[in-house]
């Protein structure tokens, strides 16, 4: 998930889907797909820039199961799970408060 649309970059891949809502999860989001070596790479970037969110990462994996065709796979594991930043250029001012996850 991007909170944070920056101009001047954007994730690996395509937009395959644009203006999508997540149920539970506010705001609408661009998905984007590409490859990452030999795995699919989605990402979910916000089309608002979000401070802060929480949210259950399972609603987005249960999008992209079962409306992003041929990028993951229902039966696939997840393993890994990271948060942070990319910093292109600057950085002043960045900072994570909170990250957990609590797996179920």
């Amino acid at each position: 998930m991007w909170l944070h649309d920056p101009p001047n970059a954007q994730p690996i891949g395509s937009v395959m889907a644009s203006g999508v809502t997540i149920p539970g999860v506010g705001g609408t989001w661009d998905v984007w797909v590409g490859p990452n070596g030999n795995r699919p790479c989605i990402s979910y970037v916000s089309k608002q820039t979000i401070p802060s969110l929480t949210f259950d990462l399972n609603l987005f994996i249960q999008d992209a199961v079962n409306n992003r065709p041929n990028t993951i796979q229902a039966s696939w594991y997840l393993t890994n799970v990271f948060a942070g930043f990319e910093i292109w250029s600057g950085g002043v001012g960045l900072r994570t408060d909170d990250f957990y996850a609590i797996v179920n």
